[in-house]
């Protein structure tokens, strides 16, 4: 689960980089991206770290996250000039970085199935 958990910190941080980065007027469109995107990380990752007994497939709402962190990178680097401002820049590299993390499993950090139901018959 520390693949959900990486992409909660980026999801704050997109919330956050507006105000590090500074938000004025101009940048209403960055301040609005980052804040929609943001909070769509942040709620499909939590959704899919939610362990839900009938509803399974929302085990897998962080895949959502490959389509916000395209949004994203398309986004700060159409509407970034030349040379970008660094609250792009911060965006370009979080969305790139956010990309990465819904391939990683949900129980990466378990032994594989067939491993536990052995242990499991083994316990028994």
């Amino acid at each position: 689960m520390w693949g959900r958990i990486g992409e909660i910190v980026l999801g704050i941080w997109l919330v956050l980089s507006p105000y590090v980065w500074g938000s004025t007027p101009f940048y209403l469109e960055r301040w609005r991206s980052d804040m929609i995107s943001g909070i769509a990380v942040i709620v499909l990752a939590v959704i899919s770290f939610w362990p839900f007994r009938k509803f399974e497939f929302l085990s897998y709402a962080h895949v959502g996250s490959l389509l916000v962190a395209s949004w994203v990178v398309l986004f700060s680097y159409v509407y970034s000039g030349h040379p970008a401002a660094p609250g792009y820049q911060s965006d370009l590299f979080t969305g790139l970085t956010l990309l990465l993390f819904p391939m990683i499993p949900n129980h990466a950090t378990l032994p594989p199935i067939s491993w536990r139901r052995y242990y499991l018959r083994r316990a028994e």
